[in-house]
């Protein structure tokens, strides 16, 4: 069976500021351990308050670590209960979802006080997953279960098959060393004493450890096996002791499960707080324990979170993730199920396992597709296959998509009939910029031009009385926000391929509608739908604030103003959209962007008010890193 080489974590489980479990914080939780040296992770144990979740948050929690786990980061599943069929099912689960072992101490009740009842307690468990390596996690501090583990090893030796070992958090380091050389070696003996590493390295034989400090200073605790391997042991002892006065000043604030965890936030990553009946650190003790840890320079040496990293560093990280997860999982998932390859163009609505749910096309996602393949050819990697996907999409809109009259249509079949024409010119929209960068994934001039083409009819749709259908009667005048945006991203996205007044011209226009009638400093709020001179309706559609939508506009402001040498005014105009938008929009409770709001803080009339789409977060990603670059 394999030995763990190495040293494991123990994370912290986070949580909302309600208590409900945060799952959103654990994919740069997983790459943080793992750029810092740790090997893997023990979940839902004492450091992650595992017996304060239910077992779906716990099963949730799994499966969310296994999803997120680097290559070779190995996920060990805490499976212990007062209840062991709770405890087996659980075992059962981290099977089946992949983890690559599991553990569990004894449970605190009832208390176990002879070995066989351990044992007996053990097999149950370890027999819910036969393929995966059982840890009994010896932590008599914790449940009481202050019994031998040499006579342990004995009893289950030949009993539990895929026994492979003892997670040995207790002080006596005679006895952990009798069971490391119980029959040479059989058992792995991981170390849970981060205190104690290179005294259990100098006794010969430790390997591996399982840590809860290793959180926040796995690499110092990472640096003491390195430093013993290498042969430098004043290296190796100066980071023990180092280690252990960490150990130290965490001692004066309810040990590292709370004051651990509250570290976890000075050093970049807020874990939330701990879940009753855990008495949490107040924010005068954490600026008394952000002293004490400054007084031994741990902020200098401690692991390194992604927020704590200079700029180039953090912009790397991310864009190499999102660099990953495009090459990997969304485009391979659109080029296998959502290309028609029978007609040409992209499916539009496809289930999460490749399911075809509707072979209805949307004519703006047809374009919305081609351009993302086209910028991804010409800023991530210039693959055929998605330069392909772009003119088969490009080819399918050309020949099936425009009116007799200029006009796109909104809705087609699978093989091009026309289904619904709507006021809107967002087809067209998608149409053009998709059409722009493929003339600059290509070369080809032809493409610019009708980009520049669509754009020109796009306008004479917009500025001609009756060719477009009215949102209102009469009796209701107004103007809305989107459209006035979409023409700032469709005109710079344009401006890259081919030059024209009209382009400039556009851009001026929306700017200056932007600042003149819907910025409205009195809400700090840009609203989605305003009078004609920009005066508020005070309707519920009048009071709507699209916080999407808003920072959607905050970034395309960033790309015109670095197009026009890092223009100020037009900068600080995008800071105070983006400020806005964010505060409007920012969900303080559960975290991501919320879909509307009322400016007078009323209640919104849609009925996904409260509810979060993937564009507004996508949107926000990219509008945040800009304003680190402006």
């Amino acid at each position: 069976m394999e030995k763990i080489i190495g040293l494991i974590d123990a994370p912290f489980t986070p949580f909302y500021e309600n208590g409900e479990v945060n799952y959103e914080p654990i994919e740069a939780y997983a790459k943080m351990l793992a750029k810092n040296g740790l090997k893997g992770v023990f979940i839902n144990g004492s450091s992650g308050e595992g017996y304060m979740l239910t077992e779906e948050e716990r099963m949730k929690l799994a499966e969310r670590w296994i999803e997120v786990a680097p290559e070779g980061f190995k996920v060990i599943v805490h499976v212990g209960s007062c209840c062991v069929k709770a405890s087996k099912m659980l075992a059962e689960h981290a099977q089946k979802i992949g983890a690559w072992g599991i553990g569990a101490m004894a449970p605190p009740f009832p208390k176990i006080s002879r070995i066989e009842e351990l044992v007996k307690y053990c097999e149950e468990i370890a027999a819910g997953a036969p393929e995966l390596p059982f840890y009994y996690y010896h932590i008599p501090a914790f449940n009481g279960a202050f019994l031998p583990m040499t006579a342990l090893l004995e009893a289950v030796d030949g009993r539990i098959p895929n026994f492979a070992g003892i997670k040995y958090t207790y002080e006596s380091i005679y006895e952990y060393n009798q069971c490391r050389l119980y029959k040479n070696g059989k058992y792995d003996m991981l170390h849970g004493q981060d205190e104690t590493i290179l005294p259990s390295l100098a006794m010969g034989g430790a390997q591996g450890g399982i840590g809860g400090t290793t959180n926040y200073n796995g690499i110092n605790l990472v640096g003491i096996i390195d430093a013993w391997k290498a042969g430098d042991i004043e290296k190796a002892r100066e980071l023990q002791n180092f280690s252990q006065e960490v150990i130290n000043v965490i001692c004066h604030y309810r040990g590292n499960i709370v004051g651990g965890k509250r570290i976890m936030k000075l050093i970049g990553l807020d874990l939330g707080k701990n879940r009753t009946p855990f008495q949490n650190m107040t924010d005068e003790e954490e600026q008394h324990m952000k002293a004490e840890l400054e007084a031994i320079h741990f902020f200098d040496r401690c692991n390194k979170i992604l927020s704590t990293m200079n700029l180039n560093t953090y912009f790397s990280y991310w864009a190499e993730l999102y660099k990953e997860d495009m090459m990997n999982n969304i485009m391979p998932f659109w080029m296998k199920y959502g290309l028609d390859t029978q007609n040409g163009g992209i499916y539009t609505c496809v289930g999460r396992d490749g399911q075809l749910l509707d072979t209805t096309k949307s004519v703006w996602f047809q374009g919305r597709f081609a351009f993302t393949c086209c910028f991804a050819y010409n800023n991530i990697e210039p693959c055929q296959q998605w330069l392909d996907a772009a003119k088969s999409t490009l080819d399918f809109i050309e020949a099936h998509c425009f009116d007799t009259d200029g006009r796109m249509f909104f809705e087609v079949t699978a093989e091009g009939t026309p289904l619904r024409k709507r006021r809107y010119v967002f087809s067209e929209s998608f149409a053009a910029i998709a059409m722009a960068e493929y003339a600059l994934a290509t070369g080809d001039q032809t493409y610019a031009q009708k980009a520049l083409s669509v754009f020109k009819d796009m306008r004479r749709f917009l500025n001609t009385p009756g060719i477009l259908e009215p949102k209102y009667l009469p009796s209701v005048q107004a103007q809305g926000h989107s459209i006035t945006m979409i023409m700032i991203n469709v005109a710079s996205r344009i401006k890259k391929v081919i030059s024209d007044p009209e382009l400039d011209l556009q851009i001026d226009e929306s700017l200056n509608a932007l600042k003149k009638y819907f910025m409205h400093p009195e809400f700090k709020a840009l609203l989605e739908t305003v009078g004609p001179n920009g005066e508020f309706i005070d309707t519920i559609n009048g009071r709507t604030i699209n916080p999407g939508h808003c920072i959607e506009t905050a970034w395309f402001l960033f790309d015109v103003a670095a197009d026009r040498n890092g223009d100020r005014e037009l900068t600080d105009m995008a800071l105070t959209i983006l400020d806005w938008s964010w505060e409007w929009g920012w969900d303080k409770e559960y975290g991501g962007i919320i879909n509307f709001r009322d400016c007078k803080n009323l209640p919104p009339q849609d009925y996904s008010q409260d509810m979060k789409f993937w564009w507004p977060q996508t949107e926000a990603i990219i509008a945040s890193p800009l304003l680190h670059t402006s």
